[in-house]
């Protein structure tokens, strides 16, 4: 039983950390300024469990439209050993106040 409600929490965890990361990336988005995972991790903190979730935020906003992937750049982290890391920019700003207001 308690590994069922550790599995769920787990869950639950990540579906709230996925819906926080969309508010954050489409904040950023509007700035129109280039970003990447690490500077929404910075914001609102770590996923809990698989680095995983951290994507699939972005393809959520990506697939809206609202933003698109405008280059690559090596990661700041030393745990992340340098690993290129995909820069993400915002899209059109009458795009992102439909978006924002739907």
């Amino acid at each position: 039983m308690a590994k069922d409600e550790g599995i769920t929490l787990a869950r639950q965890s990540q579906l709230n950390w996925h819906n926080e990361a969309v508010i954050c990336i489409r904040q950023m988005a509007r700035t129109g300024k280039p970003f990447t995972a690490e500077d929404v991790v910075a914001e609102i903190g770590a996923p809990g469990g698989s680095g995983k979730v951290i994507g699939a935020a972005f393809n959520t906003v990506a697939r809206s439209g609202m933003i698109w992937r405008c280059g690559e750049r090596p990661a700041d982290r030393k745990s992340s050993h340098r690993r290129m890391l995909a820069v993400w920019r915002g899209g059109q700003v009458i795009e992102q106040v439909r978006l924002f207001n739907d």
